[in-house]
């Protein structure tokens, strides 16, 4: 039984590291077009100037509007 509960903490632990919300807990934000409801931003290509996001923190939400993107250097 000890080994098993071992076994299973560590089993939980891997998944808290993996968790968003552990990221968000060390400083990152998820990024959202449009609303807190909308697909999440993979590629600052898909922002044009204007548009309206939502970032969602470990603590609360923002919104915000690009002023500029800058695409991703090659090499």
């Amino acid at each position: 039984m000890r080994n098993a509960r071992a076994a299973l903490e560590r089993a939980a632990g891997q998944l808290d590291a993996l968790s968003p919300l552990a990221c968000l807990a060390r400083g990152y934000a998820i990024v959202r077009h449009g609303d807190a409801a909308g697909p999440v931003v993979r590629d600052a290509g898909t922002l044009g100037v204007g548009d309206p996001v939502a970032l969602v923190f470990a603590r609360g939400r923002a919104r915000a509007r690009i002023e500029a993107t800058e695409p991703e250097k090659e090499g």
